[in-house]
């Protein structure tokens, strides 16, 4: 589910919570990407949606809900008049071929398998740094100092890590929780 923040609407166009015509001309207001209902922002930041209609009124299919009317199925393969099944075609078989490809893996999935990796990024970490004080000559933007503070924070993190793993034998850590460390 996805808020679309949406800024025309029609004079019929009502929001879900309040009930309240939508106004592009004093607010703008959010669509379900989901079920396409409309809200306000403020029925948003009021907390008076607590729960989005579409997560829990699914359909029994278990599909999105939405506008649009659910269609009978094609009754193209079958004969109208007698309704016995016409002859089909057998399915064509491709000529797809997996050989050279690999499977996509994720950067956040990938571990740190033994102290001399961690070692080796939080030296790689703080070259970084170095560099950027190293820097003589030019005053350091705002980005810059905001970055180097973040980076500083991040080998702090790391050099913690590497000290509670280094003392067990087994290292198993996946580089999303060294960035969840920073995030938070």
């Amino acid at each position: 589910m996805m808020m679309i923040i949406v800024c025309r609407f029609t004079k019929d166009d009502r929001c879900v919570y309040c009930d309240q015509p939508m106004d592009a001309i004093v607010t703008q207001g959010h669509k379900c990407s989901d079920c396409k209902q409309l809200f306000h922002t403020k029925c948003i930041q009021n907390g008076g949606v607590k729960e989005m209609p579409c997560v829990y009124n699914q359909g029994p299919g278990g599909g999105k809900p939405g506008r649009r009317k659910h269609r009978k199925p094609s009754r193209t393969h079958y004969d109208l008049g007698s309704g016995t099944p016409l002859p089909t075609k057998p399915p064509v078989s491709g000529k797809f071929s997996l050989t050279g490809t690999s499977q996509f893996t994720d950067r956040t999935d990938d571990i740190i398998s033994d102290a001399k990796e961690l070692q080796a990024m939080q030296d790689f970490i703080t070259r970084k740094i170095y560099m950027i004080e190293a820097e003589e000559g030019k005053k350091p933007s705002e980005v810059d100092r905001v970055f180097k503070a973040a980076l500083k924070e991040f080998k702090d993190n790391l050099v913690a890590t590497y000290s509670i793993i280094s003392k067990s034998d087994a290292v198993n850590i996946k580089y999303k929780d060294l960035i969840a460390n920073f995030v938070y």
